[in-house]
């Protein structure tokens, strides 16, 4: 089962590492003299956090600066780790904190998020399986339960998981966490652009801070 449970934190790590790919904006930045910034920094992280929650990634890493993509867009094949990705994508809200900071061609903004923790639904999962297979031992047989080799039946911990975890997930709003990011923006001369960070990647994947 111990195997089982760690797949749901691979399947949350993969959305925003093995599909990151590096931009080249820095080039396009400093190539170029502008006297005045062009946009507004505070409308670019609105218009990125807005696309994120409807599901409209492409617009939404048009508003990046040093990826071109974080992977979001790739929903999981299991139905396990669909129904992580789903309760992360539903629980996620934001809003913007205090003013921007512009400093020349560079800003910051805070941003207070809100976020499904995944290493929270993977422990209360662990803590639950032991219960659960149990109960389901109590009213089945061994052979209902057990292969030739005395191991419990894949179709009997696939059960138990998905019990588990949609025991859990019927009180997400438990295991949401609050943090506050700080982004960080640069002008390419035409508009801000967000500078993702792990922090910001950790949030919008359920990660750790």
């Amino acid at each position: 089962m111990n195997g089982r449970i760690r797949m749901v934190w691979f399947i949350a790590g993969i959305l925003f590492t093995a599909a990151a790919i590096l931009a080249c904006f820095y080039a396009g930045l400093f190539g170029s003299i502008i006297n005045t910034p062009q946009g507004d920094p505070q409308e670019s992280v609105t218009a990125f956090f807005e696309n994120i929650t409807a599901g409209n990634y492409e617009e939404a890493y048009a508003r990046l600066g040093n990826y071109a993509t974080l992977g979001l867009e790739n929903e999981p094949e299991t139905g396990e780790g669909k129904l992580i990705y789903d309760a992360v994508r539903s629980n996620f809200t934001w809003n913007l904190k205090g003013d921007c900071a512009i400093n020349g061609y560079s800003a910051t903004q805070k941003v207070k998020v809100r976020t499904l923790n995944i290493k929270r639904i993977e422990s209360e999962i662990a803590d639950r399986v032991d219960g659960i297979m149990e109960k389901i031992a109590e009213e089945r047989t061994a052979a209902e339960l057990y292969d030739a080799d005395g191991k419990y039946l894949t179709t009997v911990t696939d059960e138990v998981y998905l019990t588990a975890l949609h025991q859990v997930l019927a009180d997400a709003d438990v295991y949401c966490v609050e943090r506050e990011l700080e982004l960080h923006l640069d002008n390419n001369g035409e508009q801000w652009l967000i500078n993702a960070d792990k922090a910001l990647m950790n949030a919008l994947a359920g990660g750790e801070a």
